[in-house]
């Protein structure tokens, strides 16, 4: 599960992760659906380093992502349309840790 901040306390993710056939699939019915010019984007934090795992369609149930080997949280950032190279921290949205 990932939960809101203080920026959206109200809003969750559910990321679903299988280790066994290395998929994500995350749910985004639980973040606000954003304008055009806008996207979420996930990243897997690996010791500290921000890896994309891909853009989040807010206006889609289920969206598929990368699969990132030892990811010790997922993180949702609110990024420009087409998504970032790298995390812009100060809009995180959303994010949990792994189990």
């Amino acid at each position: 599960l990932l939960k809101g901040n203080d920026r959206l306390p109200q809003s969750k993710a559910v990321a679903f992760v299988n280790h066994v056939s290395k998929e994500v699939v995350v749910n985004t019915k639980g973040l606000p659906v954003l304008t055009e010019d806008k996207t979420y984007q996930m990243w897997a934090d690996v010791d500290g380093i921000m890896i994309n795992m891909g853009t989040v369609a807010s206006n889609k149930e289920l969206v598929s992502l990368n699969y990132i080997e030892n990811a010790e949280s997922l993180n949702i950032t609110l990024e420009p349309k087409g998504g970032s190279e790298k995390p812009n921290v100060a809009q995180l949205y959303a994010n949990g840790k792994m189990l």
